[in-house]
């Protein structure tokens, strides 16, 4: 059974609204599953799919974006591959956002967003309880 624990952007960010699946406010969303090397002491990337490329897209080379759960933020380090490649990754922040959400593997990260920039994000995590 997979479980849902909503969270909000914090009041300064987006006047308590709170973000869920069903709130028309969110323009877009990213979900990442937290597969076994996301886990490793060490991460050297955790990779977005290209299907959020509409998201992706609007970042540097090199960027940086804010993510909410209640009081709690973290600013993660984005990079994108270059080239041909669509793909972008998160790096710097990701061992202490993990941990502090305590992401097991199989659990879904959803990042929703309601600024134009892309920047700033609410996030919901769906529990893998079979984990």
């Amino acid at each position: 059974m997979t479980t849902l624990s909503s969270t909000c952007f914090p009041a300064h960010q987006c006047q308590l609204v709170c973000l869920n699946s069903h709130n028309p406010v969110v323009r877009f969303r990213i979900e990442i599953t937290v597969q076994a090397h996301h886990l490793y002491r060490y991460v050297y990337g955790v990779d977005i799919s290209t299907e959020h490329y509409n998201v992706t897209a609007y970042w540097k080379n090199r960027d940086y974006i804010n993510i909410y759960s209640g009081d709690n933020a973290w600013r993660l380090q984005v990079r994108s591959r270059g080239g041909k490649s669509r793909r972008t990754t998160i790096h710097d922040g990701w061992i202490q956002f993990r941990d502090d959400l305590g992401l097991r593997l199989g659990d879904v990260v959803l990042l929703e967003g309601v600024d134009n920039f892309r920047t700033h994000f609410a996030v919901q995590v769906m529990r893998n309880d079979s984990a």
